[in-house]
């Protein structure tokens, strides 16, 4: 990592900093260690995704201060919900107020050198603009430094997986690029960050419908432990505004215009509600 990156002084409200560096991930560790508020994204979120993401950040970090300092409280509606979370032992995000109040009053809790948030994506970023945008929210609502760190590009190529865990999951991509409807929508092995701070690598996403499809096996999610990681990732990803299919890989391969049926339906059903 270039070592001006670590220049806070060169980070000023309102206008987020870019750098590219080979390896992001090692990148946001190295500075979340130095004190730094830290989000790592392993593919690039949508705006809202990002600011959620964001103020839970900022969310934990004013929750392990306020363990260690008494935060300056006022007589107000929003200190009364936030005390609350914190005796429930949860971030103080009440959800009735909106997010730049919650983030400028948060933000007021933590030292002026522990106010500056690095965000990292890892993967191919087609919408920089929107990452910018997420940034510079950040940066004039807190009134500190963001840091956008992107990988240079030849790492970003290198990271987009296009590889197919199954001949199931190879021969619905290829149906599914042949399809009218379906056509480019979805992408394979794509990693999805949730609201919980898990990021499943999942068998395809239409990023814009917000809409998994996971191609199972009994013989592979079959067991105990499968079965329960397959809900709990179904219930992180609803949670998180993610509506999966799971289609049987059996039925993948016997009959594959089967399967491409039901993606239609729930593709047509996504458009109607305007997502």
């Amino acid at each position: 990592m270039p070592p001006r990156v670590l220049r806070r002084w060169e980070l000023l409200p309102g206008v987020p900093l870019l750098r590219e560096v080979p390896d992001v991930e090692m990148a946001v560790q190295r500075l979340s260690r130095q004190g730094w508020m830290a989000v790592f994204w392993p593919q690039a979120p949508s705006s809202s995704e990002a600011v959620d993401v964001l103020l839970l950040a900022v969310g934990k970090a004013a929750q392990r201060h306020a363990v260690e300092h008494e935060p300056r409280w006022t007589p107000d509606a929003w200190s009364r919900a936030a005390k609350l979370l914190l005796g429930e032992g949860q971030p103080p995000i009440p959800a009735a107020f909106g997010r730049e109040l919650t983030l400028r009053r948060l933000i007021r809790w933590l030292a002026p050198d522990a106010r500056d948030l690095v965000m990292g994506v890892a993967g191919p970023v087609a919408e920089l603009r929107a990452i910018e945008t997420v940034g510079e929210w950040f940066s004039r609502a807190a009134e500190a430094g963001c840091l956008i760190l992107l990988p240079s590009p030849r790492e970003a190529i290198a990271r987009t997986d296009r590889t197919f865990r199954s001949e199931a999951e190879r021969l619905l991509f290829q149906a599914m690029n042949r399809d009218r409807e379906l056509r480019g929508l979805f992408e394979p092995n794509v990693r999805v960050v949730t609201r919980f701070q898990t990021a499943p690598c999942v068998d395809f996403l239409w990023r814009e419908g917000k809409i998994v499809i996971e191609v199972d096996s009994y013989f592979t999610h079959g067991g105990q432990n499968e079965f329960a990681n397959d809900r709990q990732r179904d219930y992180e990803t609803l949670v998180s505004g993610y509506l999966t299919i799971r289609l049987l890989y059996e039925e993948v391969l016997r009959d594959c215009q089967l399967a491409l049926s039901k993606v239609r339906r729930v593709v047509a059903l996504r458009r109607q509600q305007h997502l």
